[in-house]
């Protein structure tokens, strides 16, 4: 009896000394969200017992409950375990309005000094466990004293595949009337700003898919229009992702992510080969590569996601060594594509090396990560889009001033052309009524010589008819001339004054 006693002295010696060393949180410390990230006892199994206040959980391991390891290089934890927290509070929160708020990726039971506050999904065998991702609206309760306080969560994961991602379990609380305050207007706005950033890129593959179907030459149109498809899918299941409280979703979700990704990764590279690229043997390999990363995601989720990473991270490095690469060729193009690929690429290798140095996922609640992540999310939207409308609006110039150019060319020539066909032409109708007057000339020539053989009338029949008929007289006369002293005469005329004289005669003969 007396061991009894001494015992029961011990432990509550040792309860009142471990309530002491527990932190006392105030009104303050929940007003902005308390996360209890850290002192968790860890314990796997299910044994119904762990949820009571004074169980004894000294042996218990310290985990990092959302990804429920204990070091980095320790397996995530597969199954049902408990996890416990101690904590106390001061008056200014007792009868309080609290609302608990839970992010996992299974199913949860949350039990306050042994009793049930709240479950979160279903707890049981794989046909039974009803995975649940986050509360639609966050669970209201009040604390009604200031002692040591236990959290005890029976929590069940069983269901998430390996590699996966993390599959434990984040839990905070918050005072009830700050947190609708600003959780409402702040969803409401990340809603409207996920919703007008897919509209927006979706308006903007349209349109590019648009020229690439109307001009079929320009690959930069398509492989820039899928570039924006594929930021405005992963947006929109960012939006989904938000919005989800079911497990499956989530999960098909983060589906959704791997192949947003693939296609953001093929884009990047179709893209910059089809600008930069001398040859394009780099690019079908990519391509294949490409069709094949959602077989082997399909066949084992961690390899494909692992394969995927890398295969964007390569078509990152390959597209800022070749825009270098143009730059230093003097292309015009790389230098007005390039500094807003330059820097957009410089933020994914921020975020990738990010990712690889904090093993997949990235703290934004502290560090320069929370500080920064806003300014390179927004440099990543938009570096990439305001490059490519500036190189085609150059392009678009640089076209219409060489077709401004030529146009004006083919008007001179065209000019040149009409006058010399001006001139031809007047140079032909001046022949044409030069040679009209020599032939007139050598007709009047041929009429004269054909009256000087026949008479008029006869003339005129054969030049109408092309021939004469003959025609009978009763009585004719014939009649002789002969000049006298022809001899002489024609010895003293010359040549043209004796044709002169005897055409005169004879014209009076035939008269």
């Amino acid at each position: 009896m007396l061991k009894c006693l001494l015992l029961l002295l011990l432990a509550g010696q040792w309860s009142y000394a471990q309530q002491d060393s527990l932190t006392v949180q105030t009104v303050d410390s929940f007003r902005s969200g308390y996360y209890f990230n850290g002192q968790w006892k860890f314990k796997p199994g299910d044994n119904p017992h762990y949820k009571q206040p004074g169980w004894p959980d000294t042996d218990w391991v310290s985990i990092n409950t959302k990804t429920l390891r204990r070091t980095a290089t320790d397996t995530a934890y597969r199954g049902i375990a408990w996890l416990r927290y101690q904590f106390r509070v001061d008056t200014t929160l007792l009868y309080r309005p609290l609302s608990m708020e839970i992010r996992q990726r299974g199913a949860s039971e949350v039990y306050l000094d042994g009793t049930l506050l709240c479950t979160l999904g279903k707890v049981g065998t794989q046909d039974q466990a009803d995975y649940q991702t986050s509360f639609v609206i966050p669970y209201l309760f009040s604390l009604k004293d200031t002692g040591g306080h236990t959290l005890a969560v029976r929590y069940d994961n069983s269901l998430v595949p390996k590699g996966q991602g993390n599959s434990g379990i984040l839990l905070g609380i918050h005072e009830a009337n700050s947190y609708y305050s600003y959780y409402f207007p702040d969803r409401e706005e990340m809603i409207t700003i996920l919703m007008f950033i897919t509209g927006v890129f979706v308006a903007l593959s349209f349109m590019h898919m648009l020229l690439f179907i109307f001009y079929r030459k320009a690959l930069y149109n398509l492989f820039f229009g899928l570039y924006n498809a594929a930021i405005a899918f992963l947006t929109y299941t960012a939006f989904v992702m938000s919005n989800s409280h079911d497990f499956v979703e989530s999960r098909n979700a983060m589906n959704w992510w791997f192949y947003g990704f693939l296609v953001f990764g093929l884009s990047i590279t179709g893209f910059v080969n089809d600008l930069f690229g001398k040859r394009k043997t780099r690019f079908y390999i990519l391509l294949a590569l490409a069709l094949l990363l959602p077989l082997v995601y399909i066949l084992n989720t961690q390899a494909g996601a692992l394969a995927l990473a890398a295969y964007v991270l390569f078509v990152v490095a390959e597209g800022f060594i070749m825009i270098i690469r143009a730059m230093f060729r003097k292309e015009r193009a790389a230098f007005i594509v390039g500094g807003g690929i330059l820097l957009f690429f410089c933020v994914v290798i921020i975020l990738i090396i990010g990712l690889i140095v904090n093993d997949g996922q990235l703290d934004t609640s502290t560090g320069w990560v929370g500080e920064s992540l806003g300014i390179m999310l927004l440099i990543l939207l938009v570096s990439f889009p305001i490059s490519i409308s500036a190189y085609l609006a150059w392009q678009f110039s640089s076209t219409s001033n060489r077709l401004k150019k030529q146009l004006a060319e083919v008007e001179r020539l065209s000019g040149e052309k009409q006058r010399m066909l001006e001139g031809q032409n007047e140079q032909l109708e001046f022949q044409v009524v030069e040679r009209t007057k020599e032939l007139q000339q050598e007709k009047q020539k041929s009429d004269n010589l054909l009256l000087n053989i026949l008479p008029q009338e006869v003339a005129e029949e054969l030049k109408e008819k092309g021939a004469s008929k003959a025609q009978y007289y009763d009585e004719v006369s014939v009649l002789f001339t002969d000049f006298v002293n022809f001899t002489g005469i024609a010895e003293q005329l010359g040549v043209d004054e004796l044709l002169e004289e005897l055409n005169i005669n004879f014209t009076a003969f035939d008269q």
